[in-house]
C-alpha cells in the first residue's frame, strides 16, 4: 500500500524506540485515567515469551476435561461430571485434541487475555504461584499452562467469536473503540487486541494499554507484546490512509518483518472480555437419534474441521463448491461455510497456520490433502467434530506429491479415507448415543499400493460396517471399540485380514463387555448376505 513520508519516519522511530528493550520489571506506563483497567507492565505482563507446545525444557499441558467442563458444561461428558472432571464423550474428546494441537503454533491469545484479566482483577497471579504475573514461571506450572490454554480456546467459541471485530471494523474504527475505552478510564468492558496477515495465514494477539499521538493523523496502539517480553511495541495507525503497520523486531540489529492492513483487509481486531467470561456454547453437545438420523439437543448447526500438517488443503461439497487457497488466501464458496483463522503465531509469523473450517451440519464433504510442493514428508491429521459425532484420520505421513482424500457423510455415520501412499492410518468414528457412547478405531496395516478404509455405523442395529480395499485384494487391520458410560471399556483385536470385496459388521450393540468376545458378521462378496459369523476374542486395549 502507499505510505506518506511521515509514515516511514514513524516506522523507523518504532524500530529504535517503540521496540527498544526495557529493564525487566520496569513500569512501561499505564492507561490514562482511573478505573478497573490500570495496566502496569511490571505487574501484569509475563516475563516468559509466547511458547509452542513442545519446548526444549518441557511439554506444555493444555486443555484437560476440567477445562472443557468449565467452558461448556457437563454436556461434554459421557457420564456426570465429578468435581469438574469427567470422561469426555468422543466428540468432546476429539474437539479437545484438535484445539490442543492448534496451540502448537503458540499461545499468544491465552497470554494476552490472561494478562488483561490480571490487570482488571478478574484473575489473580497468586492462584498460579506468584504475587505478580511477571514473577510467574511457566515450566512445572501446570495450572498456569492450563489457564492460558483455556483462554486461548475461547477465540473460536461462541459467544466470543461473535464479539471479535475481524472483517467488521476498519483500522480507524478499531482505534476509535480503543480511544473510547481508555477515555472512560476502563469502563465495564475490556478488549484483547489482534492482528492478521493480509492473506489470513497467520494471526497474533496481544494486550493493548495505551493510545499515543505521534504526528498529525498518526497514532500508535501501545502493546504488551507477549512474543517479546520486556519490550514495548506498538501498532501504528495512519488515520489519513485508514491503514496500520506493525514492525516485528526487538532492537535495531535484529531482522525486521513488517505487517500491514487497511480498510479493505479489516485485519485489526478487538475481542470483548465479557464475551469470554460467559459460558461458551458447546459445539459438540447433542445425541444422535436412535434411528441414526439427526441429532437432538444440539446447540449449534455446524461442524468444525481441523487439519494438521503442511499439505495444500481443499474442501469440496460435491456440488462444485469448495474451500481452498485462492491467491494466497483461503476462500470459501460452500454455502454456509466459513474459514476461522487462529491467533497463535510466535515471533515473526514464519510458519503458515492452517485455519479451521466451519461447515454446514448436513452437507457431505470431501477433504483433499495434496502433497504437491512439499519438500519432505508431512505428518498430517484431519479431525471433524460435530454435535453428537466425530470423524478422525490420524497417522498419515504425506509424501511429496502424494494426494489423499477423506469423505465425510452429511450425517454422523460414515467416513472413507483413500491414500495412494504406504500409510498406516487410524480412521475413527465417534458417536454420542442414549446410554453408551462409542468410539470406533480402525488401524490399517501399511499397503505399498495404497488403501481405502470405509467405516459406516448402523445406529439402529448397533453395528459398524468395516470395508477395506487395497490394490492387492487383501488388507490387514486392527480394531478397537471404546464403550463409554462409566469409564472407558475397550474391545480390541489385531491381526484381522479381509478381502477387498468383503464387508465386516461389528455387532457392538450386543457386546457383553470387557474381556468378552464380539460378534463379527462377514459379507464375503459385498452382496448384502452374511456368509460367516465369527466370535472374535477381546485382546484388550
Amino acid at each position: 500500500m502507499g505510505f506518506r513520508l511521515s509514515t516511514f519516519v514513524v516506522v523507523a522511530t518504532l524500530v529504535f524506540t517503540g521496540c527498544s528493550a526495557v529493564e525487566p520489571g520496569a513500569d512501561a506506563g499505564t492507561t490514562p485515567g482511573a478505573g478497573p483497567f490500570n495496566f502496569q507492565f511490571k505487574n501484569h505482563s509475563f516475563s516468559f515469551e509466547n511458547y509452542v507446545n513442545v519446548q526444549p525444557a518441557f511439554t506444555a499441558t493444555n486443555l484437560t476435561p476440567v477445562e472443557l467442563v468449565r467452558l461448556f458444561g457437563d454436556g461434554v461428558c459421557a457420564e456426570p461430571a465429578d468435581g469438574g472432571s469427567c470422561t469426555l464423550n468422543p466428540p468432546a474428546q476429539k474437539f479437545m485434541e484438535a484445539t490442543n494441537a492448534a496451540m502448537s503454533g503458540g499461545h499468544c491469545e491465552g497470554m494476552a487475555v490472561l494478562s488483561l484479566l490480571f490487570a482488571t482483577g478478574q484473575a489473580r497471579p497468586s492462584d498460579f504461584g506468584a504475587a505478580t504475573a511477571y514473577e510467574l514461571q511457566l515450566p512445572n506450572n501446570e495450572p498456569l499452562q492450563r489457564e492460558i490454554a483455556y483462554w486461548w480456546a475461547t477465540q473460536s467459541t461462541q459467544p466470543t467469536l461473535a464479539a471479535d471485530t475481524r472483517n467488521i471494523k476498519t483500522p480507524n474504527e478499531v482505534l476509535a473503540m480503543l480511544e473510547a475505552w481508555f477515555a472512560s478510564g476502563g469502563g465495564s468492558e475490556t478488549y484483547s487486541f489482534g492482528l492478521y496477515k493480509r492473506d489470513g495465514t497467520g494471526g497474533h494477539a496481544n494486550t493493548p494499554y495505551a493510545v499515543r499521538t505521534l504526528d498529525a493523523g498518526i497514532k500508535e496502539v501501545v502493546l504488551y507484546e507477549n512474543n517479546f517480553p520486556n519490550a514495548v511495541m506498538s501498532v501504528v495507525i495512519d488515520t489519513n490512509a485508514n491503514s496500520w503497520t506493525y514492525v516485528a523486531t526487538v532492537n535495531p540489529t535484529s531482522p525486521a518483518e513488517t505487517y500491514d492492513g487497511d480498510a479493505t483487509t479489516k485485519s485489526l481486531t478487538l475481542t470483548s472480555t465479557s464475551a469470554r467470561t460467559r459460558r461458551q456454547i458447546c459445539p459438540t453437545c447433542g445425541t444422535v437419534n436412535a434411528n441414526g438420523v439427526g441429532v437432538k439437543g444440539n446447540a449449534v448447526s455446524f461442524r468444525e474441521l481441523g487439519i494438521e500438517g503442511a499439505a495444500r488443503v481443499t474442501v469440496g461439497d460435491g456440488l462444485g463448491h469448495s474451500i481452498g487457497l485462492d491467491g494466497g488466501a483461503y476462500v470459501s464458496t460452500i454455502p454456509g461455510a466459513t474459514v476461522i483463522g487462529g491467533k497463535s503465531s510466535p515471533s515473526t509469523w514464519t510458519q503458515v497456520e492452517l485455519p479451521r473450517f466451519r461447515l454446514p451440519l448436513t452437507t457431505p464433504i470431501t477433504v483433499t490433502l495434496d502433497g504437491t510442493g512439499l519438500g519432505s514428508a508431512s505428518p498430517s491429521a484431519v479431525r471433524l467434530t460435530a454435535p453428537g459425532s466425530t470423524f478422525v484420520v490420524e497417522g498419515v505421513n504425506l509424501d511429496p506429491g502424494q494426494v489423499d482424500t477423506i469423505t465425510f457423510s452429511g450425517g454422523s455415520d460414515h467416513v472413507t479415507y483413500t491414500t495412494s501412499g504406504a500409510e498406516t492410518p487410524v480412521v475413527e468414528l465417534g458417536l454420542t448415543l442414549d446410554g453408551k457412547d462409542y468410539l470406533f478405531e480402525v488401524t490399517g496395516v501399511a499397503e505399498t499400493t495404497g488403501v481405502t478404509i470405509d467405516l459406516k455405523a448402523d445406529v439402529p442395529a448397533g453395528k459398524l460396517a468395516v470395508k477395506i480395499n487395497s490394490a492387492d485384494g487383501n488388507a490387514s487391520y486392527a480394531v478397537k471399540v471404546h464403550a463409554l458410560s462409566t469409564g472407558d471399556v475397550v474391545f480390541g483385536h489385531q491381526g484381522n485380514t479381509v478381502s477387498s470385496a468383503a464387508t465386516v459388521w461389528l455387532d457392538y450393540g450386543t457386546w457383553a463387555g470387557q474381556g468378552m468376545p464380539m460378534t463379527f458378521e462377514v459379507d464375503d462378496d459385498g452382496n448384502g448376505t452374511i456368509e460367516q459369523t465369527l466370535m472374535v476374542t477381546d485382546d484388550g486395549d
